[in-house]
């Protein structure tokens, strides 16, 4: 059972950072032993993908926060930074093609309906794994009923 809390405790985390290198060191576990669990335990990989999501979307916040408290602050190049890539009016100024190499964005709505696609079927594995488990508990747990009732009647 310990290893099960620390499997828990260690996806706890990855939902907070999705680094796993990070993950590993803080819980004292090897790389190895993270992928290992993922080849052996589906329900874990399944809610380690979650976890690096969860993760990531914390991650963004803050550095979400970050360009805004340097926008605050008057960084003229978080300013640039920030209405190149959050305000259509200057997402193709001259400025912006001089100041920062241009890059070609994916259409914003079908990034989210990808994310959201992943999302879902995310949730459908961790249904799936979830029911599997109830079953199967319910399975012991009819198994040890029948053997009790098997050593009362002898």
């Amino acid at each position: 059972m310990k290893g099960r809390r620390m499997q828990e405790k260690f996806l706890e985390t990855l939902s907070e950072v999705s680094i796993v290198s990070y993950a590993c060191k803080k819980h004292g576990i090897s790389r190895q032993t993270y992928y290992r669990w993922r080849a052996h335990e589906e329900w874990f990989a399944i809610l380690a993908d979650a976890a690096i999501l969860s993760g990531d979307e914390v991650l963004n916040d803050v550095a979400e926060m970050g360009a805004f408290k340097k926008v605050e602050q008057g960084d003229w190049k978080a300013i640039q930074y920030w209405l190149s890539r959050r305000h259509p009016k200057f997402k193709q100024s001259p400025w912006y093609a001089r100041g920062f190499a241009q890059e070609q964005e994916e259409d914003p709505i079908r990034t989210a309906r990808k994310r959201r696609e992943a999302e879902a079927k995310v949730r459908e594995w961790v249904n799936e794994w979830e029911a599997e488990r109830k079953r199967k508990v319910k399975d012991a747990e009819r198994m040890k009923a029948k053997g009790s009732s098997s050593e009362d009647g002898a």
